[in-house]
């Protein structure tokens, strides 16, 4: 059984995701929805969106020197 939940999302953010779907349906020629999006970024970045959370409400957290090293290694800095 696949149990699913709504997810409430503002009309902007809405459009934003949309509009990224739109991109890469014309990109790919693949139809991808704007749930296929958010779907997307919940699997493969929501430990990634946990570690920032944490970092930026507590900066002296572990986390926030993980979230760190990790945005610097990945801007390369």
């Amino acid at each position: 059984m696949n149990k699913r939940k709504n997810l409430g999302v503002p009309a902007e953010t809405h459009m934003k995701i949309e509009r990224v779907a739109v991109e890469i349906t014309a990109k790919t020629g693949k139809v991808t929805k704007w749930t296929d999006v958010v779907n997307f970024m919940i699997e493969n970045y929501l430990n990634d969106t946990k570690l920032d959370m944490i970092a930026r409400l507590n900066p002296d957290s572990k986390e926030a020197f993980i979230a760190g090293a990790t945005f610097r290694e990945n801007k390369k800095i």
